[in-house]
């Protein structure tokens, strides 16, 4: 019988890292995480995966391409399937049938491509959301279950074997998300605390030990985190502006529309375990039990340098 791989999206292996790889060593990271990362393999190299395809089944391939090559294998499966470039044209082979976009993509510039087998056995290539070129001979060629490869020399990113032809709405729609221009929320100074990020992301990841996400844009963006029971009011900086925030609150930032980069610091934020009786001086920073500074002293209790004291 045929293997049938369905994930809840659909999937059946994924190469986004090295790690997804037979041989990691092969391939070098480029790009970002704002605009994707790119993996460009010094030799033909296997999927990590024994995920394969077997038998008359639609199935298709999604990847993102940057490459000034004119010609070259992108992917492979032994004799069942390959994804080429030829003139600098996307070609997709399935057995005797081939089809050629009618674009040329290795100009260095980003693209979305989506090669896909329907269910009659029609070839299919979308280019950043457009269908370039399609071909169709009536044969559905049996695949065997050959090894899914990577070609190489070629930077590509996203990568996605499916068990399906996706509809044209949906390659239209993953298209425009991966091409969107995108922003970065950077949360810095959160300690054990936990963060959470609006729904609209995009990803997240740790850079440099702060936290990240990415956001498409005009989406709605948003940073909330959790206080520690014993975290006492203090201060948090939005773009190097102060904000306060009162003992025991759950701290929201939101960025409506986002169309901009974003910091939110909250490296103002202390676990305070008791209280301690000191003479107060004159530090460069006060702040009374609502997180606001203060510039003067009466008597009462104040937070400095992270501790509760008494004048």
């Amino acid at each position: 019988s045929e293997p049938f791989y369905l994930n809840q999206d659909g999937t059946v292996l994924r190469v986004t890292s090295a790690e997804d790889v037979a041989v990691p060593t092969a391939i070098a990271t480029s790009g970002s995480f704002r605009e994707g990362t790119f993996l460009t393999a010094s030799q033909a190299v296997e999927a990590a995966s024994d995920k394969k395809i077997v038998g008359k089944s639609a199935f298709g391939i999604n990847f993102a391409l940057q490459t000034t090559n004119a010609s070259g294998t992108l992917f492979s499966a032994g004799s069942d399937y390959s994804v080429a470039l030829s003139d600098g044209k996307i070609v997709f082979t399935v057995g005797s049938l081939q089809v050629k976009s009618d674009s040329a993509v290795n100009d260095n510039q980003r693209y979305f491509i989506s090669c896909t087998r329907e269910n009659n056995g029609m070839l299919k290539v979308y280019v950043n959301g457009e269908l370039k070129a399609s071909a169709y001979n009536g044969v559905l060629h049996p695949l065997t279950g050959a090894k899914f490869t990577v070609g190489a020399d070629n930077a590509v990113g996203n990568v996605e074997l499916r068990q399906d032809a996706q509809a044209f709405s949906k390659v239209a729609t993953e298209s425009s998300a991966y091409l969107a221009e995108y922003f970065l929320v950077t949360v810095k100074n959160t300690g054990d605390r936990v963060v959470t990020f609006g729904n609209q992301h995009n990803g997240e990841t740790i850079i440099d030990g702060d936290r990240v996400a990415r956001f498409a844009k005009n989406k709605n963006a948003g940073v909330v985190l959790t206080l520690n029971s014993g975290d006492a009011a203090g201060t948090y900086l939005v773009d190097g502006a102060t904000r306060t925030y009162a003992s025991g609150e759950r701290i929201s930032v939101p960025f409506v529309n986002i169309t901009a980069d974003h910091v939110v610091d909250f490296g103002g934020i202390t676990g305070i375990e008791g209280v301690e009786v000191t003479k107060l001086g004159k530090p460069s920073e006060v702040y009374d039990l609502n997180g606001r500074r203060v510039m003067t002293f009466p008597k009462g209790i104040y937070v400095v340098d992270g501790k509760k004291v008494i004048k």
